[in-house]
C-alpha cells in the first residue's frame, strides 16, 4: 500500500474519473449517493507513480447494509454482515446491483471488506472480483477476538488458538484453491480491525499487540495445516486513527503522530 495525502476532492473531479458523474446520474438518487460517499475512499490520479513503480491502491470499504428503516428489525438487516458471500450476490454480482462492475467503473483496483464468516462460501465473489480487476483485501471478523466463547480477550489477549481454528476453516472454504494457492483476487488480508480500540485500548498497548502477534502465529499455522503453497497473501492489521501517548515506540520527531504510533509499537514487538 502506498499511503498519501487525502486525494477524496480530486476523485469527484480528476481527469482519471471523468466518468463518475455520468455513472451516478444513470443511477437512483439514494444509490447514487451511497457510492458517491463510498467513492471519497478513493485514491485517485493514477499517473502518480509510488517508489520502486509499486501500484497505487484506488480501494473501496465495502460495507452496504441495506437497511430500509431507521431502526432495524428482521425484516430489514442482511442475513449476514459477511458481504462476500452467496446470500449477498444481489447486492455485488452482475444480475443484481452490480456493485463489483459500479466500483470498477468509477476507477478502484482494490475492495475492502469486514464481515467474515468461515461457514460462507467466497469462491463467486473472489472470481468476480478478479474478472474485474479488483484485488480484495479481506479482514477477519471479530468473531474469534471478542464474541465466541472463550474468545481471545477471555483467554488474556492470547488469540493463538482461536484464529488458527477460525482461519483454517475460512482458507478450506473459498480462499486456497485446489493448488494450495491463495486465490488470485486476495493478496493482503487484514487480521483485525482497530484492535488498539477492541483489545482492551490505546493505554494498553501490551494487550493489543499480544493479540495480533498470537493471531499472526493462528494464521500461519493453519496456513500450514492447509498447505498453503505459492504466493502467500501479505498479513497486515488497521489500526484508529487515535494517538497512543502510552506507545513507547515510535520514529524520532513523530511522536503524538496518530496511528504511527500504533503501527510501530506493532513493528517492535514483531521484530
Amino acid at each position: 500500500q502506498v499511503l498519501g495525502p487525502p486525494r477524496s476532492v480530486a476523485c469527484l473531479r480528476g481527469p482519471s474519473h471523468n466518468r463518475l458523474p455520468q455513472v451516478l446520474r444513470s443511477m437512483a438518487p439514494s444509490r447514487a449517493a451511497s457510492l458517491a460517499l463510498g467513492c471519497l475512499g478513493l485514491c485517485c490520479a493514477p499517473s502518480l507513480a509510488a517508489p520502486g513503480g509499486a501500484a497505487i491502491l484506488k480501494g473501496m470499504a465495502y460495507g452496504p447494509a441495506p437497511l430500509k428503516r431507521l431502526v432495524a428489525d428482521l425484516e430489514t438487516i442482511p442475513p449476514t454482515d459477511d458481504f462476500m458471500a452467496e446470500a449477498m450476490k444481489p447486492m455485488w454480482g452482475p444480475r443484481g446491483r452490480g456493485d463489483l462492475q459500479l466500483m470498477r467503473d468509477m476507477g478502484a483496483n482494490m475492495v475492502r471488506l469486514y464481515g467474515n464468516d468461515p461457514q460462507e462460501s467466497h469462491t463467486a465473489f473472489l472470481d468476480e472480483a478478479h474478472a474485474l480487476g479488483l484485488t480484495v483485501i479481506p479482514g477477519l471478523s471479530d468473531w474469534p477476538f471478542m464474541q465466541m466463547p472463550n474468545n481471545c480477550v477471555d483467554t488474556g489477549y492470547n488469540c493463538y488458538e482461536q484464529v488458527k481454528d477460525y482461519y483454517l476453516e475460512r482458507l478450506q472454504n473459498g480462499w486456497l484453491l485446489s493448488d494450495g494457492s491463495y486465490h488470485p483476487a486476495i493478496k493482503q488480508v487484514i487480521v483485525m480491525n482497530e484492535p488498539d480500540l477492541k483489545m482492551g485500548n490505546l493505554g494498553n498497548p501490551s494487550r493489543w499487540t499480544r493479540a495480533l502477534a498470537s493471531a499472526i502465529d493462528g494464521m500461519l499455522e493453519a496456513e500450514r495445516l492447509a498447505g498453503a503453497t505459492g504466493s502467500l497473501a501479505n498479513f497486515t492489521a488497521t489500526f484508529s486513527f487515535g494517538t497512543c501517548w502510552w506507545c513507547d515506540e515510535y520514529p524520532v520527531g513523530t511522536y503524538g503522530t496518530p496511528g504511527l504510533m500504533q503501527m510501530t509499537q506493532l513493528q517492535a514487538v514483531m521484530l
